[in-house]
């Protein structure tokens, strides 16, 4: 393809006006031809009409336009038109600073990557890196948006237990930040941005159980080596006790900052010293009975953490204000249908466009191991309670399922609605208006594999309700392995695994689980979506609603070589996947959109000696504003009709990058 066919292919992929303007371009005169040498018509004018792929493709022209398109105003502008899901900012990213210059490129090319990789047909493991934590991994947790990852780790011998916290994908590389105490084996992580006591920061939440009353006697096993999601009855009394730890984000800012270095150890040193303990306790909950499905959501300004009390023969949600410490309680009143019958609620998810809970429990007929007892499932939604404490509520609508898979295992509901953390960031302009479908989720024991349910909100007035919408029970059967989903708001990974009572899990493979649009359907298409001009190519949708992910049995075979599976984290909007082994004391990171680190960017290096020899030597005077860069003749073409080629017009300005740059404030 020549060179031509280059600069056809970018004007015709932008918009009719910029290959107009190209064909213009090629009939000018040299005097005319000046404005193509500065930055602000390429940045101003014709950039906006670009697709992201057309950035990149310029990109490669020469290195001038390498540096031009690293500048963040482009990407704030493409951030703003962005229809598709992208990176949960969290809430002290300044938007409208030059602080974070590499963050917008970063969040729009990861977008666009996880888009058209997911709804391709063969969506694989672009990357894989290692981060160290020197301790066995209990439980992984990712922030919304990847850029945080939170792990929960012990020692081998049962002494040391603490949980860290990762920044990813910042200037200088992926590091650890800090660590805090747990005393005990943590698990059940819950990390979110949230504001505590008008602070933002990072909410943390986690569970960790103990003997009640101490070690038994001539108790030879360790409280701290049985798997807490194995419901295999403990000989001795327990309590269970729920934390909720904050980690304000003013100092992380300070130590992700691009000019701070770690390499440069008195430095850094020196910054952390000078800060305040990097967490805050802000909830202790201790209870006698099993606390489970725990998250946390910030309902009208304020952070709560909602968990699961499990009792004997019945359940009840526990609604905490982490602020204020106070507490509503639910307890579910029996079915008109089972009156009397026990049930256990096996997940639950707050809704914020309604301000209520989605409740999934189970109730059997005859709860003693029975292998021909009738099992339920049934789906209720309960309004958030009006006070601080306990209510026995009815449910304001409700369906059931029989259980025909033998559903024993955890069931997940994926994500509801993520609302902007700070009202400086861009609103996001989805295809579909109104909340997103949610997803419940089920392993199966026979046959293995997987059941799930979608449930849709439909608008009632001018609000959103979801609602019994096709809740028809499906499954994804397969013959020798178990299934555990990860579900997210708009994507959920699934993991196939051999589900074993011990806690080591043998992992085959890795699935992506995309609902054909084409089955579902659009019930809410966004009109302003339809109207935003477009800033990617958005490939057709696969019809397919599981896929392989590809290298995902290599890595399914490291991980069984180091043990088997004992930790997985996933987050939809950046492709991270967080997978750790049971005899490996570190962190798999893998990547399914993979951005280059900042740091290691042509572009960094090249800005940093850009802004080097900017600064005068002593003794020497500022160019004149006619430098000659400006008074430099491109070649010109005689024949009107031959198209103009980028290197022709270009090259002139690749030994004088400097100037440019610096009389166009880059």
């Amino acid at each position: 393809m020549t060179a031509n066919d280059k600069t056809d292919t970018l004007a015709s992929t932008a918009h009719p006006e910029v290959k107009k303007m190209f064909e213009c371009y090629a009939q000018y005169g040299p005097e005319e031809r000046k404005m193509f040498k500065i930055a602000d018509p390429w940045v101003d004018i014709i950039f906006p009409y670009f697709l992201v792929e057309d950035i990149i493709k310029i990109r490669q022209v020469n290195k001038w336009f390498y540096v031009l398109t690293h500048q963040p105003v482009i990407w704030k502008r493409f951030l703003k038109r962005i229809r598709i899901p992208i990176t949960h900012l969290r809430p002290t990213f300044q938007y409208a600073e030059n602080v974070e210059r590499y963050e917008p490129e970063t969040i729009v090319t990861t977008a666009c990557a996880m888009e058209r990789s997911w709804r391709g047909n063969f969506p694989k493991i672009r990357s894989e890196r290692i981060l160290t934590s020197q301790c066995r991994i209990v439980d992984l947790k990712l922030l919304p948006g990847g850029k945080f990852l939170v792990a929960s780790i012990k020692d081998r011998c049962n002494y040391r237990f603490f949980i860290n916290i990762y920044a990813l994908d910042v200037m200088h590389g992926s590091r650890l930040l800090a660590r805090v105490p747990t005393y005990y084996k943590a698990y059940d992580l819950q990390a979110k941005y949230m504001k505590y006591k008008s602070v933002p920061g990072i909410m943390l939440f986690y569970t960790r159980r103990r003997f009640k009353g101490g070690v038994p006697a001539n108790f030879l096993e360790n409280i701290n080596d049985f798997d807490p999601r194995n419901r295999h009855p403990v000989p001795h009394a327990l309590t269970y006790e729920a934390f909720c730890i904050h980690m304000p984000l003013e100092p992380v800012e300070k130590l992700i900052h691009p000019k701070i270095e770690p390499s440069q150890r008195p430095t850094y040193i020196g910054i952390t010293r000078l800060m305040a303990a990097p967490f805050v306790d802000a909830l202790r909950w201790r209870s006698d009975s099993e606390i489970h499905s725990p998250s946390l959501q910030d309902i009208e300004g304020v952070a709560m953490a909602i968990f699961v009390e499990d009792h004997i023969g019945w359940s009840s949600i526990q609604i905490v204000n982490i602020d204020g410490l106070l507490r509503a309680s639910i307890v579910c009143n029996d079915h008109p249908e089972f009156e009397g019958v026990p049930h256990r609620i096996r997940a639950v998810r707050y809704l914020p466009c309604q301000q209520g809970f989605l409740v999934v429990r189970s109730v059997c007929t005859d709860p003693m191991p029975n292998p021909d007892a009738t099992v339920t499932i049934l789906f209720e939604i309960y309004d958030l309670p009006p006070s601080a404490t306990v209510h026995h509520m009815d449910a304001v609508e409700r369906w059931q399922r029989d259980d025909k898979w033998k559903l024993d295992g955890e069931f997940v509901i994926s994500d509801a609605e993520f609302n902007k953390t700070n009202d400086e960031h861009p609103d996001i302009i989805l295809r579909d208006s109104g909340p997103p479908t949610i997803w419940v989720f089920a392993p199966s024991e026979e046959p293995k594999g997987c059941a799930y349910w979608w449930i849709r909100a439909e608008r009632v007035g001018q609000n959103w309700r979801y609602t019994e919408t096709g809740t028809n029970s499906h499954h994804h059967q397969n013959k020798k392995f178990h299934e555990r989903a990860l579900p997210g708001a708009h994507r959920t990974l699934f993991l196939e695994i051999n589900n074993e009572t011990s806690e080591a899990k043998f992992l085959r493979k890795m699935r992506r689980f995309q609902w054909p649009e084409s089955r579902l359907g659009r019930l809410n298409p966004n009109p302003m979506a339809e109207i935003t001009y477009p800033i990617t190519e958005v490939p057709p949708e696969n019809a397919r609603a599981l896929d392989d992910i590809m290298f995902s049995e290599d890595v399914g075979h490291s991980i069984n070589r180091g043990g088997g599976l004992v930790a997985s984290a996933w987050d939809e909007t950046s492709g991270k996947i967080c997978v750790a082994a049971e005899n490996e004391d570190f962190i798999r990171l893998l990547d399914i959109a993979p951005v280059v680190e900042p740091h290691l960017r042509l572009a960094y290096q090249w800005e940093k000696d850009l802004a080097k020899a900017s600064k005068p030597e002593p003794n020497q005077t500022e160019p004149n504003q006619m430098d000659p860069i400006h008074m430099i003749r491109p070649q010109y073409q005689t024949d009107p009709n031959q198209t103009i080629q980028p290197y022709s017009f270009l090259d002139h300005l690749f030994n004088r990058s400097q100037f440019i740059m610096r009389t166009q404030g880059i």
